[in-house]
């Protein structure tokens, strides 16, 4: 929904023919609009939907991790251990593990 509110946006900004300058980009931003010449609204609308699937995989992928993660986080917080020697016990046993079964 927000991204289709900001394509709506991209348009009415290019159709108006406000300057890029005075839009509301940082300065980076600005250069890559600029650079993308008098349809810049189409060819960013067209790359932030390409990348969108993208972006959806790395959502779903720190959702997952934070799920498997979070009963440690839980267990190091109960145990009352700080976390960086929490961390690389885990990591470490993780390591030795993965060796265990490789052998």
């Amino acid at each position: 929904m927000a991204m289709r509110y900001r394509h709506q946006v991209y348009q009415v900004w290019q159709d108006t023919h406000l300057p890029i300058a005075a839009a509301p980009f940082l300065t980076w931003q600005k250069n890559l609009i600029q650079s993308l010449g008098n349809n810049w609204a189409e060819k960013l609308i067209a790359n932030e939907k390409a990348m969108a699937w993208f972006n959806f995989l790395i959502g779903y992928l720190f959702f997952s991790l934070r799920l498997v993660f979070s009963p440690l986080a839980h267990l190091q917080q109960r145990l009352k251990i700080p976390p960086l020697y929490f961390w690389f016990a885990v990591v470490l046993a993780v390591a030795i593990l993965v060796w265990l079964l490789k052998r």
